[in-house]
């Protein structure tokens, strides 16, 4: 599995390789996703250039299967977000 990098890595990284503070860019950080977040809710896809472009898509209700026990259940619509990368 490969190794996962949270908010607070990449805080670290961008402080390291630029004149701030962690606090400064922790909130630059958390700020990114927040406007990402923003726009997703809104409808908007995001894309970001060499990066990916993020949307979301709406999943139909339907039936699914449970796989731990096999039977049938009726899941209902549902927004999903999607990761498409460039």
């Amino acid at each position: 599995m490969a190794e996962r990098i949270g908010i607070e890595e990449l805080s670290k990284n961008i402080s390291d390789h630029h004149l701030l503070t962690r606090q400064e860019s922790r909130e630059i950080v958390r700020e990114l996703f927040e406007q990402i977040r923003q726009a997703m809710v809104q409808g908007k896809s995001v894309q970001l250039q060499n990066f990916g472009i993020f949307r979301t898509v709406t999943k139909p209700a339907g039936m699914v299967m449970d796989p731990r026990t096999g039977t049938k259940i009726h899941r209902d619509e549902r927004i999903s977000v999607s990761v498409r990368l460039t």
